[in-house]
């Protein structure tokens, strides 16, 4: 074809009036021209091959190691330094879930070792140190309508005692006993005395002590019927040297009687102050912050009632204020203490009857003193209630007994043959339900006191039943 493409280009050439070129011209154009039009033109593989197959850009770009850094994600997701302290933190959880203040945790009293008194009845009972030894002794009021005496137990600062001796009362039926010295102002004399409640003979006797854990003849002083309970402190506010008075509550009187005492041992004839009802428990202590002992008494009305003290030189009390609403059960004794510490006293009062249907009420009553500044002003709030409480709560002491700096308190049950321990939780308020300890038959009072000298408070109580003894419960609270 090439031939015919020449050819014809010759003869248009030709016939343009041109000679026409000879063949072997025509062979040398063709020789000349061929090469140079199709090899560099259509062919370049260097043009196409690094547009389309370059390896070297898109490697890097879709693998690059960059994207899968091991060391960029594992310090953000996983690091432990950062979340353990956060989420297992045991020393931020562990004081808000077992702080001993908000569980308290209790004492564990021993089991009971017994003294014999040898009469019959045991129902007062009173700590204190009789025989200039510094250990704590114990004396105990007994008897029924036709006998009674008061023995003393000197302590032997381990926790035993030695041999109990008794001392006559003047009376019969011996329902309680105090301790204090009636005569501090004979010769200096420093030795503790007692007061013991004659129930049935409508006195107390006063027995004052020589120092070595002995007791003269009882002093007998009258009172209004049937005495119930008895106090001792300075409630004229003698000056400049104190001198202590005598106070009982009364069942048949239904009064507080007070009896003045001269610091010689000598006292005034009983002054007495109305009860609307039997008079069962009395307590005292300084209700409106003025420094002068006023005076609270339990009454077969189901209330308490608040004697301010008058502040008379000869004694003398304001008419009694009645609280509770008559919501107490047959209340018995009564402690006082600033539970709260607020400054302000306040009162514990066990429940000891039944309701309607004839069922035990067990509980313990609680009245917050009103005041302000840390003083109060001889009022006191409607109680609270605490409860379960073992079968006849009769008797009631204040105490730290887990050496937390909070009180607690026990109550003896006479039905219940024990003893209920209510730990202070702080704020005035206790754990329940309380921790119960056996005691002997039918305890119908109670004292503590540091029998063994360990700085622990143990217990003693007087056990008004056939077995007319005495149990000594050691604290074996370990802090």
């Amino acid at each position: 074809m090439q031939r015919i493409l020449f050819f014809g280009m010759a003869i248009a050439i030709a016939g343009c009036g041109e000679a026409p070129p000879q063949p072997s011209d025509m062979a040398a154009v063709q020789d000349l021209q061929m090469p140079d039009l199709q090899k560099p033109d259509l062919k370049m593989p260097d043009l196409k091959m690094p547009d389309l197959q370059m390896p070297d850009l898109q490697m890097p770009d879709l693998q690059m190691p960059d994207l899968q850094m091991p060391d960029l994600q594992m310090p953000d997701l996983k690091m432990p330094d950062l979340q353990m302290p956060d989420l297992q933190m045991p020393d931020l959880q562990m004081p808000d879930l077992q702080m001993p203040d908000l569980l308290p945790i209790p004492p564990y009293f021993s089991s009971p070792s017994t003294l014999q008194p040898g009469g019959v009845g045991p129902k007062g009972i009173v700590a204190g140190k009789f025989d200039g030894d510094n250990n704590w002794d114990v004396a105990v009021a007994w008897g029924d309508t036709v006998t009674g005496g008061v023995t003393v137990f000197r302590g032997a600062g381990d926790g035993q005692f030695f041999a109990g001796k008794t001392f006559g009362t003047g009376g019969f039926n011996c329902f309680a006993v105090q301790t204090a010295n009636f005569n501090n102002l004979s010769n200096n004399d420093t030795n503790a005395d007692l007061v013991v409640v004659n129930r049935s003979s409508s006195n107390v006797g006063i027995l004052f002590g020589d120092g070595t854990g002995s007791f003269g003849a009882a002093t007998n002083v009258t009172t209004s019927a049937t005495p119930n309970d008895v106090i001792v402190g300075d409630f004229t506010n003698d000056s400049p040297t104190p001198k202590q008075d005598v106070l009982v509550v009364t069942l048949g009187g239904k009064t507080i009687d007070l009896l003045v005492g001269d610091g010689l041992g000598g006292f005034a004839a009983a002054k007495s102050f109305s009860l609307p009802n039997l008079g069962k428990g009395v307590v005292a202590g300084d209700f409106n912050s003025d420094g002068w002992l006023d005076v609270a008494a339990t009454c077969q009305d189901k209330n308490v009632y608040i004697f301010i003290n008058n502040k008379s030189a000869n004694g003398d009390f304001v008419a009694g204020v009645a609280y509770g609403n008559a919501s107490l059960t047959a209340p018995k004794a009564l402690a006082t203490a600033d539970i709260d510490k607020d400054g302000i006293l306040d009162l514990i009062v066990p429940n000891s009857g039944s309701d309607v249907n004839g069922n035990p009420i067990n509980t313990v009553s609680i009245f917050k003193g009103n005041g302000s500044a840390m003083k109060g002003n001889g009022t006191f709030a409607d109680p609270f209630t605490l409860g379960t409480v073992s079968n006849n709560p009769n008797t009631v002491r204040v105490g730290d007994f887990n050496k937390d700096g909070k009180l607690d308190f026990v109550t003896a049950n006479g039905g219940g043959y024990n003893m209920s321990l209510f730990l202070g939780t702080g704020g005035g308020s206790f754990a329940v339900p309380p921790s119960t300890f056996s005691l002997g038959k039918d305890p119908e009072g109670l004292t503590v006191a540091d029998f063994n000298n360990d700085g622990k408070l143990d217990v003693a109580s007087a056990n008004n039943g056939n077995l007319n003894d005495v149990s000594i419960l050691l604290n074996q609270f370990l802090p």
